[in-house]
């Protein structure tokens, strides 16, 4: 959907086994106070959420906050100088972003630098903690700095497990790992898959306010310029369940192909016989 953003090389942060705010903490922080669960544009959903989780256990008000930041809606890719977001893109995203929403109630959305998205909502009210998922990426990493030095003091619980299938604690040492593919796959393949964390209480899926696109309009297409003007995703949590629910009941892992440099005409193949899920993985409308 976009061109990618520069890799950085860094260790992958620790991520808390339970994260609860600390019995002491009340007395110090005002009645202004507020927990803040920032929602990026890779986690927009309310399921196996693991910062909004551990939010609602903390005992404070919450905030949930999303920040559109121009990084992404204005800004070029490094190499080639290509827009991170295109028309598509950014109606997907909105999409998503109304979708969560809806389910959570209530969503500070904001569309400045990140750094003056939380500088502006600390005039606002004293931040005590920040819960998000934490990134990989240079200019992630750089847009989670400007937090930290907007809230000042206010601890910040980064926990890792928004992309992965597997926790990263539940891995073999990295030391021990294979380099090549195949070996990599069949070791991790045997590690643990933790179970999806629950929806909060309280939060309730909000209904997909339209209908998930269907097989044939995902693109069963037989030749590449089939493929303008068949694509109609529509972004959502709620949409994303939707499609999972009838692919699944249409027997669609049984005819699954996946991944493949194979491009072989017919109804199973590696255009036509996949999950489509990937805009809705992109996004983190699922996990």
């Amino acid at each position: 959907l976009s061109a990618m953003p520069r890799w950085r090389k860094a260790p992958p942060p620790a991520t808390p086994a339970t994260v609860q705010c600390q019995p002491g903490l009340a007395p110090t922080v005002s009645d202004n106070a507020v927990a803040v669960v920032w929602f990026k544009w890779s986690d927009l959903r309310t399921a196996d959420h693991e910062p909004l989780h551990a939010a609602h256990s903390c005992g404070l008000p919450l905030v949930y906050l999303h920040v559109y930041d121009p990084v992404w809606t204005q800004g070029k890719s490094p190499i080639g100088g290509f827009a991170r977001t295109g028309p598509a893109r950014m109606k997907f995203w909105r999409e998503s972003v109304e979708d969560l929403k809806r389910t959570l109630g209530t969503l500070r959305v904001v569309e400045k630098e990140t750094g003056q998205a939380f500088a502006e909502l600390a005039r606002e009210v004293e931040i005590a903690a920040v819960y998000a998922y934490d990134d990989f990426c240079d200019e992630e990493i750089q847009m989670t700095a400007a937090a930290k030095k907007a809230v000042g003091t206010a601890p910040f619980h980064l926990f890792w497990h928004g992309l992965t299938l597997n926790s990263k604690q539940d891995l073999p040492p990295i030391a021990s790992l294979p380099e090549l593919y195949k070996p990599y796959k069949n070791a991790v393949s045997r590690c643990l898959v933790r179970d999806p964390l629950p929806r909060p209480a309280g939060l309730k899926l909000c209904e997909a306010r339209v209908e998930p696109v269907t097989r044939h309009e995902a693109g069963e297409v037989t030749r590449p310029d089939d493929l303008p003007g068949r694509e109609r995703w529509q972004g959502g949590e709620s949409v994303a369940l939707r499609f999972l629910a009838d692919y699944i009941a249409a027997s669609g892992p049984a005819l699954y192909v996946g991944s493949s440099d194979s491009m072989h005409p017919g109804e199973r193949n590696a255009v036509n016989a996949t999950t489509r899920l990937s805009p809705w993985l992109a996004f983190g409308c699922v996990s």
